[in-house]
């Protein structure tokens, strides 16, 4: 796995059954929640299709679990291009909302491509996932190394639900644990505390209109997972805000911003939120 310049090794074991993931599987903890991605993106179309399988003539695989949407169906041939090759394809389509497709080669364990949205019933339905198929060979890849990189601002983040984008923003790079020394005369200098980087936030709605009247929460939390800052009940009256962070060292933190109301009414059970990684040096 490799993300945002950080690479995981593992070997996951699969099933004989649906190539699910299983518990034997030889990963190291904090590779767990690439695992859960890989069961919701490249395994999700073999709970339609256990062994011995479906046809790709067959009228529909069944339908997915959500009120109104069509069946998932073979919907005919397609030529597909992706960083592989070319691979003549059948298509697997569904509709519930957007139309979703699934590109498959007969040839080949996994589909070779993918493009799908999430099932909501508001908004413009966000997307679920989507891949396509890098290379093929034999034997195990080279293993890339590993290299810091980081994230040039500003960033947008759209939330799951698609009903909102969030904007991150701040002059990078950002110090960790350096203190300010400031002269006070006679030749001395006293210390005054570390240096706080400063984020501007920009709430935006679909159309990436700013979204006046929002009250969210902010969280930073370091690779290790602890957490250094954890507001709630913030405001941004006019749609933008400001926070200031102090990282006690340097690495990878996790800025997490979730929308809490918008216009003094709350989102309830929905997750609006957007995360993005910033790099202390």
């Amino acid at each position: 796995m490799v993300d945002q310049g950080r690479v995981f090794n593992g070997t996951f074991h699969l099933s004989d059954l649906d190539l699910s993931a299983l518990g034997s599987s030889q990963i190291p903890p904090e590779t767990q929640e690439y695992r859960n991605a890989y069961s919701n993106s490249l395994q999700w179309l073999a709970s339609f299709v256990p062994k011995p399988g479906q046809s790709l003539s067959a009228p529909n695989w069944g339908k997915i679990a959500a009120i109104g949407g069509s069946a998932i169906s073979p919907s005919g041939a397609a030529e597909v291009t992706v960083p592989a090759r070319t691979f003549d394809t059948t298509v697997v389509s569904w509709h519930y909302g957007e139309d979703n497709r699934i590109w498959i080669n007969p040839n080949i364990p996994y589909p070779v491509k993918a493009e799908t949205y999430a099932a909501v019933t508001t908004g413009n339905p966000p997307i679920q996932y989507t891949y396509e198929l890098q290379a093929t060979g034999e034997d195990q890849p080279p293993i890339p190394e590993s290299q810091f990189e980081a994230p040039e601002p500003p960033l947008t983040v759209r939330t799951p639900r698609g009903t909102y984008y969030i904007h991150l923003n701040w002059n990078p790079p950002i110090e960790a644990g350096r203190a300010v020394t400031e002269a006070v005369g006679g030749g001395k200098s006293a210390t005054t505390g570390a240096i706080a980087e400063e984020f501007g936030i920009i709430f935006m709605d679909l159309r990436q209109s700013i979204e006046a009247g929002v009250t969210y929460g902010f969280t930073v939390t370091s690779s290790n997972g602890t957490t250094i800052m954890d507001l709630n009940n913030q405001r941004a009256s006019e749609g933008t805000s400001t926070q200031t962070v102090t990282f006690p060292e340097p690495g990878r933190y996790t800025i997490e911003v979730n929308v809490e109301s918008v216009a003094g009414q709350p989102l309830g059970i929905f997750v609006e939120s957007a995360r993005f990684t910033v790099l202390a040096e």
